[in-house]
């Protein structure tokens, strides 16, 4: 059985002035009420049924690690914003999670395909490509599946947004995000890839292709940096699906802009603010400060609940930027 996160947990208790051994202590222990992450008894966890939600159905995967303090102060901000507006959501970590333990509640432990795999909690691992393949066996009934680092903020008005004004089809192989490439590694192959900071979004029909070559893409790729520069050598070489990741990078996509543009950054949240165009419709944030992150999500569920267009420019007439220029720095009271 895997863990998913309920919509019916409550508030979650801040824990962002704890160091990571207290944190951890207490999470091991059971001493800590984390609320909407771990308040899920062995009856409220569940695997995916056969009955599929309204379209359209999007799986969320968060990848982190709970081993360290500052990732999991990130995770539980976000965790009591905008994943409340999904019904579950699927965590992801190379740590240790023990059967039946506390963390067991809220993590679910990707295992080593091989006794060399790179589990580090850098950039430097398999995390990104083994989700794939983990959320695809936990749930193989979503429509679109969407992948983000524990520090990514998520706009879900206007990923639903996307899917909808962009007619995506959940049977078409299908990737968005923030595009990004190297010319050449040390295989002496270029490789294009979404950045999985900013949310590596693949519909149904790219994820239950995917799903077999996971394990030979695990092994393939460890010489590529970068986690989720592995997920486009696993599609552009092993698939040999290099279309699917072609029509994204284009220049052309970057040049078309519209009223219906859709945006996931990974860049600083302000810079973006004052330098996209004024219409993108922004579908994540990547936020490395958890006091940001709180804002953020406070602010795009405020402007949701008013039916607001949540866009660059939106943002940077508010309140918003001053907001975030007072926010305490990370590890600051």
């Amino acid at each position: 059985m895997r863990t998913c996160l309920s919509e019916r947990g409550k508030t979650l208790q801040s824990f962002f002035s704890l160091v990571t051994v207290l944190v951890i202590i207490c999470i091991s222990l059971g001493a800590c009420s984390l609320t909407v992450l771990s308040s899920l008894s062995a009856d409220e966890k569940h695997e995916h049924s056969e009955a599929r939600p309204p379209y359209p159905y999007i799986q969320v995967a968060v990848i982190t690690t709970h081993s360290i303090g500052k990732y999991w102060e990130r995770f539980a901000a976000n965790a009591n914003g905008w994943h409340l507006q999904f019904p579950d959501i699927l965590v992801y970590t190379f740590d240790r999670v023990e059967e039946n333990s506390t963390l067991s509640r809220i993590y679910n432990q990707i295992d080593k395909v091989f006794e060399s795999e790179p589990t580090t909690s850098s950039s430097r691992n398999n995390m990104q490509l083994a989700t794939v393949g983990e959320m695809y066996r936990d749930n193989p009934n979503a429509d679109y599946y969407i992948i983000v680092d524990d520090d990514t903020v998520l706009v879900p008005v206007n990923l639903r947004g996307m899917i909808r004004d962009l007619r995506l089809n959940p049977n078409n192989e299908t990737m968005l995000g923030r595009c990004v490439g190297y010319d050449e590694v040390g295989d002496g192959r270029g490789y294009s890839f979404v950045v999985g900071g900013a949310g590596i979004f693949m519909s149904h029909a790219l994820v239950k292709a995917m799903a077999p070559h996971i394990p030979k893409c695990r092994h393939e790729y460890t010489h590529v940096y970068h986690a989720d520069a592995r997920i486009g050598g696993c599609i552009n070489y092993t698939m040999k699906h290099a279309e699917v990741l072609d029509d994204l990078c284009s220049e052309r996509r970057e040049d078309t802009l519209d009223s219906n543009s859709y945006m996931f950054t990974n860049g600083d949240v302000l810079e973006e603010m004052f330098n996209r165009p004024e219409q993108e419709r922004v579908v994540t944030v990547h936020e490395k400060n958890p006091h940001r992150i709180d804002i953020l999500n406070k602010w795009f569920l405020d402007a949701t609940a008013v039916n607001a267009t949540i866009t660059w420019g939106a943002m940077k007439r508010s309140s918003l930027p001053d907001l975030l220029r007072a926010a305490p720095e990370a590890g600051e009271e």
